[in-house]
């Protein structure tokens, strides 16, 4: 996923810049100074690791961070939409996970640190950034995580029908989203690999008109739909298999949740939409 700069204590703000220097020492730096540890590419591009300030951030170019880890607590969500995202382990107590597009892990190290004997799929399209976070973020390293590397509109149609609980949906390379994420494919695989209740969670830069062919595909076969804006105007959307009449009714289970992951969900039910 891509967003601009952020911090481990505020929402995205802009990349301190888009330049790279070189200091004495011959190691890339950015114009502030913060250096570049590790860099790589691959047929997709360009893939960096950044230690800024307190986090470690991978981006796969010079202006957005794909992926921000905080030192001292790894398993914390430093970027909003991955905390609004994080709102739906508090709508069910999953088995099963799966996770569509790695980066560096923030959605994944999250989870596990929250529900360490869940099963996790992780179905991450580049090779090379699979062994970036293996190596730079931390990535938890145990038999009920499982990863396959290959590109998620090959590897749904061989999922198991009604085999997981929940699907996390964050397909970006450093620009724009991946097409499947906007297929009418994806919808139609994506419930039918969900159990029920499941839950699909889709972030969205920008939201698909709800006139689209594509957004009454989600409104004809899910039983429950709901959005939420983040502060940096992305949306979140959960789509439900089951009729669901308000996500009000998790909000005890939301603030147990911020309790173990310390950090602030709440709002995100103070403003969100029900679209079906």
């Amino acid at each position: 996923m891509r967003t601009i700069r952020s911090s481990a204590n505020t929402d995205p703000i802009l990349l301190k810049s888009s330049l790279l220097i070189k200091n004495s020492s011959q190691k890339d730096r950015d114009l502030y100074g913060d250096p570049i540890i590790f860099r790589t590419q691959d047929e997709w591009g360009d893939i960096m690791v950044i230690d800024r300030d307190n986090c470690r951030v991978l981006t796969f170019d010079p202006i957005y961070e794909q992926s921000s880890m905080d030192h001292t607590r790894p398993h914390l969500l430093v970027f909003e939409y991955t905390r609004a995202m994080m709102i739906v382990a508090a709508f069910t107590q999953p088995r099963h996970i799966t996770l569509l597009g790695l980066g560096g892990g923030s959605l994944l190290r999250s989870l596990f640190h929250i529900l360490p004997v869940c099963k996790f799929h992780v179905i991450e399209l580049r090779q090379q950034v699979y062994e970036t976070a293996k190596k730079y973020f931390k990535l938890p390293s145990v038999k009920n995580i499982k990863v396959s590397i290959t590109d998620a509109m090959h590897a749904l149609p061989y999922v198991k029908d009604s085999s997981t609980n929940i699907i996390f949906s964050d397909m970006y390379d450093a620009y724009v989203v991946n097409r499947f994420q906007m297929r009418l494919t994806f919808i139609t695989e994506s419930y039918r690999i969900l159990s029920d209740p499941g839950w699909l969670v889709i972030n969205y830069h920008e939201m698909p008109e709800v006139s689209s062919r594509y957004f009454q595909q989600l409104l004809d076969i899910f039983g429950s739909i709901f959005v939420c804006k983040t502060s940096a105007k992305q949306y979140i959307l959960f789509a439900c298999t089951r009729r669901v009449d308000t996500i009000d009714i998790f909000k005890d289970a939301i603030k147990k949740l911020e309790l173990i992951l310390q950090c602030s969900l709440i709002q995100f039910l103070d403003d969100y939409i029900k679209l079906k």
